[in-house]
């Protein structure tokens, strides 16, 4: 049988450097801002349980204000209870049966609210694969003009280089004609003064 390795806890993640004035381990930089908002006891000791999740719930988390901050949370209950209002009330008008109509309004609130949760996480979903899909097709786009720059950039480079041999070659050829014509003219001159032309 293999021993199971004891996973360290945090005091042991974090370095040996205590605080002076408290004796606490030192924090890493980016938790050091947020040492005041640490609470020892939330530190868990081991592997989480039900009961750890199930004591980190307040009151203030089942409120309306709480509820508000899920994001599909607000529609998907408003759309519930329309729906089930609205289906619980039908069904009393016509069956004038309370608890009939009552367990259809209820059926119905669990079902459309259901329905519209889902439904906004999925809106949330494609919006979120949109939005990245954007974000990597800009990326893209930036990369490709940075690159057609850069191309861009190079070409000019080639052709000032080329021109500037091509304006060099020009130098030398003007340079070794005009080395050849100061050695031909005088030539020249002094053959068309020859004999044959008197």
């Amino acid at each position: 049988m293999s021993q199971q390795q004891p996973q360290p806890r945090l005091d042991q993640l974090l370095p040996d450097d205590s605080d002076s004035d408290t004796g606490a381990p030192a924090l890493p930089p980016l938790l050091a801002g947020s040492a005041s908002k640490l609470d020892p006891s939330m530190v868990p000791q081991g592997p989480p349980t039900l009961a750890d999740a199930a004591s980190r719930i307040s009151w203030s988390d089942l409120s309306w204000e709480g509820i508000k901050k899920l994001p599909c949370a607000p529609q998907a209950l408003l759309t519930g209870l329309m729906a089930g209002s609205l289906l619980g009330v039908v069904r009393f008008s016509v069956t004038r049966r309370l608890r009939s109509a009552a367990n259809w309004g209820m059926f119905a609130f669990a079902g459309s609210s259901a329905v519209s949760w889902e439904f906004c996480r999925f809106q949330r979903k494609v919006v979120a694969q949109q939005l990245d899909f954007i974000t990597k097709e800009q990326e893209e786009r930036s990369r490709k003009a940075a690159l057609a720059e850069k191309l861009q950039q190079l070409k000019e480079q080639q052709k000032a280089e080329e021109d500037a041999m091509a304006e060099q070659a020009e130098r030398e050829r003007l340079a070794r004609s005009a080395s050849w014509v100061s050695y031909v003219w005088p030539t020249l001159r002094s053959g068309s003064s020859g004999p044959n032309n008197r």
